[in-house]
């Protein structure tokens, strides 16, 4: 293996006291060594940055850099900029990562622009895996889109290491969701070699929201379109892919604004506004040109006729496809 490899690994912080140590601590213990760790504190309000300053202080190979509160992408933005290593790697705060990551990805990485394995959940365990693969390149995806849009193979930036010289367009700072298919997208269509490797060895925290502080989310139609638009474009409005896309674009609309409503996270006030944006958007423009299964046609036509009540009961038994 080649040990004198340098990956950077990059943390956005921000009000992470509670996990940041663990996080840090799986980056320590990781069984391949040469690399770099980049804390990015992102205006923390809690202890995050005294627990970052600390941390460095124990280990050489961790550098912390403190900035006003600026977002989530800003501060990935700023951890590309500050990167030395060949590789670069994208770690959540309050995640953690298998020691082994490191030393699997880089065994795996020869002739690769970019490597990728399946994120777990905990405490849940939940996990979607995928064939191990190699793909010459973001088209070459194209048949297994599917699958591998449902277990976040596009979204994430996490359980991916990337070349620093293939990252071309940085993390866009003027939207606060999607922004991590925006980037994937963008860097992917310049890689000639992806591995998508099967062992799960990132596990990603599932946090409980509280109902009383979510925040209704308005803007999310016009997000969105912004983001199949993105996916269209990559792939050149291939329509199995972009069937696939919408698809998963209205199942994610009715399972958290329908099938969450079981749990009074939004009120009927909101659900009916929310669905009149969804009725108003592009997310089903002609250009897409794509049939859609029963299941899915049936939601939009409710959704076309105004029968916003009968969708609200409907989200009461609605199944997302698989």
């Amino acid at each position: 293996m080649m040990t004198d490899t340098k990956i950077s690994i990059v943390i956005p912080v921000f009000n992470a006291s509670q996990y940041i140590a663990e996080t840090v601590e799986s980056v320590i213990s990781q069984t391949y060594t040469n690399w770099e760790l980049i804390l990015v504190n992102d205006g923390s309000l809690d202890d995050s940055g005294v627990i970052c300053d600390r941390l460095s202080g124990k280990d050489e190979r961790i550098r912390v850099f403190h900035q006003e509160n600026s977002g989530v992408s800003t501060a990935r933005n700023k951890g590309i900029e500050l990167a030395k290593g060949e590789w670069i790697v994208f770690i959540d705060s309050d995640d953690y990562v298998d020691r082994n990551m490191l030393e699997v990805m880089l065994s795996n990485s020869k002739n690769m622009d970019l490597v990728v394995c399946p994120l777990k959940e905990f405490p849940t365990g939940k996990v979607k895996l995928w064939e191990e693969k190699t793909y010459s390149g973001l088209a070459d995806t194209q048949a297994d889109f599917k699958g591998l849009y449902s277990a976040g193979f596009y979204n994430s930036p996490c359980g991916k290491m990337y070349r620093c010289n293939l990252i071309k367009d940085l993390f866009p700072k003027d939207v606060s969701l999607g922004e991590d298919l925006l980037f994937n997208l963008s860097y992917m269509k310049n890689c000639g070699s992806i591995k998508a490797i099967e062992s799960p060895m990132y596990f990603y925290r599932v946090l409980v929201v509280d109902s009383l502080t979510k925040k209704t989310r308005y803007d999310i139609t016009k997000i969105w379109e912004k983001m199949l638009l993105a996916i269209y474009d990559a792939f050149d409005g291939d329509s199995n892919v972009m069937k696939c896309a919408q698809e998963r674009f209205i199942d994610t609309m009715i399972y958290k604004y329908l099938i969450l409503s079981k749990n009074k996270f939004y009120s009927i006030r909101e659900r009916v506004k929310i669905m009149r944006l969804w009725r108003n958007s592009n997310l089903y423009a002609d250009k897409y040109n794509v049939s859609l299964p029963v299941k899915h046609r049936m939601v939009w036509l409710l959704i076309r006729y105004r029968l916003f009540f009968l969708l609200c009961v409907i989200g009461l038994f609605y199944t997302p496809s698989e």
